[in-house]
């Protein structure tokens, strides 16, 4: 199995990184390891979204958040182009939400990876309720982009998405 060297970075509010047994079950920490440690990259998990397979320790082996791995994710801005959507499904209003009249925006924080894939989505806003959480995350799971850019390479960046919902 082909391995390279990668290093957890976090965001300076965090301190450390969890590691987890399974990508289904992230509930299940198996270990806490210091940012900036140094690991080996086994694999990427296509499902669910956004997990890679590290060796750790002693050869042990776990599964972190791809946004905890290699350089830092960009933000568009100072020499980082921002992605561009170039399939941008609509989410799918509920049968409960739409019985319920319930409308509103959401604001989700995600990861378009340097080939133009959401890996990581976030929901920052609060929620609307009815089942609309979670087909927004769905759908935005979907979306591709023309990557993001540095310096004419395609780079990870983290952007905030509004989606909309109106009867």
């Amino acid at each position: 199995m082909q391995s390279r060297a990668a290093n957890l970075i976090c965001d300076p509010s965090d301190k450390d990184v969890p590691v987890f047994a399974d990508p289904h079950d992230i509930g299940n920490i198996v270990a806490h390891l210091r940012c900036g440690e140094p690991v080996k990259f086994l694999e990427r998990v296509v499902s669910p979204p956004g997990f890679d397979r590290i060796q750790y320790a002693d050869g042990k082996e776990g599964f972190v958040s791809n946004s905890y791995l290699e350089s830092p994710i960009a933000t568009p801005g100072e020499g980082v182009t921002a992605p561009s959507p170039i399939y941008k499904p609509e989410p799918g209003y509920t049968p409960e939400a739409r019985q319920a009249g319930i409308e509103g925006k959401m604001t989700l924080a995600i990861v378009v990876d340097a080939q133009g894939n959401v890996t990581d989505v976030q929901e920052t806003s609060e929620g609307l309720g009815g089942g609309l959480d979670k087909s927004a995350m769905d759908a935005v799971k979907t979306w591709r982009f023309t990557p993001a850019t540095r310096n004419g390479v395609p780079v990870p960046v983290r952007v905030m998405v509004e989606v909309s919902f109106h009867l």
